[in-house]
């Protein structure tokens, strides 16, 4: 797996770990820096 689905796949995985539901989309842009979440 490349670095960027690992980074997003691992920060997925930590977020409902601790909070017990997936983040939203734009919660998943904001961690890996995205300007625009069309591209998650």
């Amino acid at each position: 797996m490349n670095p960027a689905p690992r980074r997003s796949t691992d920060f997925i995985k930590s977020f409902v770990g601790r909070k017990g539901y997936p983040p939203t989309v734009r919660e998943i842009a904001e961690h890996m820096h995205y300007q625009c979440i069309l591209h998650v």
